[in-house]
């Protein structure tokens, strides 16, 4: 897929992330202009569960808090790259659920009602999506799960 079309697939998915009313008494909407960041190619593709509410939903830069200082996630999500010698400013992002959830417990449901917009992200032709969790604990630890190799 070519760098316009990639474009319009990503418009058309901010489309319908801006004009969804699944889930509004649930969340607050993404306010950036985009809800995807576009690597510089999309061979890796990273899905995070949802917006932090102190991440770049708020900051409109990705990985940052809204003092431009990178988040715990970002430190650790860059020091498992560097392996493969990758940069998280360059990979490709994208949340599963595509608004901040007010309540924890709201997550599931505003996943399933997500799922038609994610769907859409399979015509990128990634050579690995990676959906990740990051678990904090008094180290910060991360594993990697559901990996899909096409």
């Amino acid at each position: 897929m070519n760098i316009e079309n990639i474009e319009r697939l990503l418009k058309q998915i901010d489309e319908k992330v801006y004009t969804c009313k699944s889930c509004d008494k649930l969340v607050d909407k993404f306010p950036n202009d985009s809800t995807v960041f576009l690597g510089k190619d999309n061979d890796i593709v990273l899905v995070g569960e949802a917006p932090a509410n102190n991440g770049w939903r708020k900051s409109h830069k990705l990985w940052c808090d809204m003092n431009g200082k990178v988040l715990p996630s970002g430190v650790v999500l860059q020091k498992l790259l560097d392996i493969i010698d990758r940069n998280i400013f360059e990979t490709t992002f994208l949340e599963s659920v595509k608004c901040y959830p007010l309540e924890r417990k709201n997550l599931k449901t505003c996943s399933n009602n997500c799922k038609n917009i994610i769907d859409l992200f399979g015509k990128l032709r990634s050579n690995l999506i990676s959906k990740y969790n990051i678990l904090f604990t008094t180290k910060i630890s991360i594993t990697f799960n559901d990996f899909c190799i096409f």
